[in-house]
């Protein structure tokens, strides 16, 4: 019995092995045939292209007084500055046709950096983020020159009225100073301009026959780059009830928490007196 079984899977084997073997192979072919490694050769660049990019250091958010007549200036940068240029600009997105962009960007001959000032229209909404969209044609680009021949900025325009003038003292840095308040126009939103260093404000809801405060966003950065842990953030401390406005005083007191990536410093009273209302 054994011996017929023997004898039948060695018949067996005798069939199903060359046709395994077959199938195998055309799926390898089969393989090697669709994932066939293919060479493109580089793009060349010929000796008169520009290459033109906007520089990676040009701002990409912008808040702009619609009442200063404002207007992005953005570094524009090629890579070949022989001979004068003067070259299209393409534009992409332009939220509400609320910028004017000029139609070209020129170079002097050896110049390799231009400035592109772009003008914001009177009458450019203000409830709403706009954003500007620009390239560059590719016959003007380089694609191994490091600054992108593209860029997208966003925005918002706000206009500030200064509210009060006084005098801002902090416990965390253990100094007082003379500070400004600002309010956005018709809005229950205030600013701290500058506060603790250059270009860092604080900003805070508050509705004036009200004491609650609440400042928005609910973390902001301070300026303070503490040489250990980095960037100093501030954001509403354990207690609410010590942030207040007090209007018999003429105060504004906040309970901030100030913290690091790695953890908190602690919870400090921030005090603004106010000397003088602006009428």
């Amino acid at each position: 019995m054994f011996h017929h079984l023997s004898n039948r899977i060695m018949k067996y084997n005798k069939f199903f092995i060359p046709v395994l073997l077959f199938i195998f192979g055309a799926l390898t072919i089969a393989c090697d045939d669709e994932f066939k490694d293919t060479e493109e050769a580089s793009p060349t660049v010929g000796s008169d292209v520009p290459g033109l990019g906007f520089a990676s250091s040009n701002q990409t958010s912008f808040e702009l007084d619609p009442a200063e007549n404002p207007v992005l200036s953005l570094t524009v940068v090629r890579k070949n500055d022989k001979g004068s240029l003067e070259a299209p600009i393409t534009v992409v997105d332009n939220t509400a046709n609320s910028f004017e962009v000029p139609s070209t960007i020129s170079f002097a001959d050896g110049e390799s950096t231009a400035v592109l000032n772009i003008p914001v229209r009177e009458g450019a909404p203000t409830d709403t983020t706009l954003t500007i969209e620009l390239e560059f044609e590719e016959q003007y680009v380089d694609p191994y020159f490091a600054e992108y021949p593209y860029y997208k900025g966003n925005v918002d325009l706000k206009k500030w009225v200064k509210y009060a003038t006084g005098t801002f003292i902090s416990d965390f840095f253990e100094q007082d100073w003379e500070q400004d308040l600002y309010q956005l126009e018709d809005e229950n939103l205030f600013r701290f301009p500058d506060l603790y260093f250059e270009g860092y404000n604080l900003e805070f809801e508050w509705v004036s026959s009200d004491s609650t405060l609440a400042i928005v966003p609910a973390q902001q950065a301070t300026g303070y780059d503490h040489p250990d842990y980095g960037m100093v953030y501030v954001q509403p401390g354990d207690e609410d009830e010590l942030t207040f406005y007090d209007p018999e005083e003429g105060t504004f007191q906040f309970n901030l928490k100030w913290v690091v990536e790695a953890g908190s410093f602690g919870d400090f009273p921030e005090v603004f007196t106010v000397t003088e209302l602006v009428e």
